[in-house]
C-alpha cells in the first residue's frame, strides 16, 4: 500500500507538470499568437489556466 506522503507527491508533480507545459503553451504559443498575428483570445484562456494551476 502506498503512503498518503507519497500520493501527495505524486500528485504534486502532476500538477507540476501540467503547470509547466501550461506556462511552455503560453510563452511559445500564445504571446507569439497575440503579438504577430494579433489574436490576443489565446492569452486570456491560458493565463486564467495557468493562473488556477500555479495557485494549486
Amino acid at each position: 500500500m502506498i503512503s498518503r506522503s507519497v500520493k501527495d507527491l505524486r500528485r504534486f508533480m502532476l500538477i507540476a507538470l501540467v503547470e509547466g507545459i501550461s506556462y511552455l503553451l503560453l510563452l511559445c504559443i500564445a504571446m507569439p499568437l497575440k503579438y504577430y498575428a494579433d489574436m490576443p483570445g489565446f492569452v486570456k484562456y491560458l493565463g486564467w489556466a495557468h493562473g488556477v494551476l500555479f495557485v494549486l
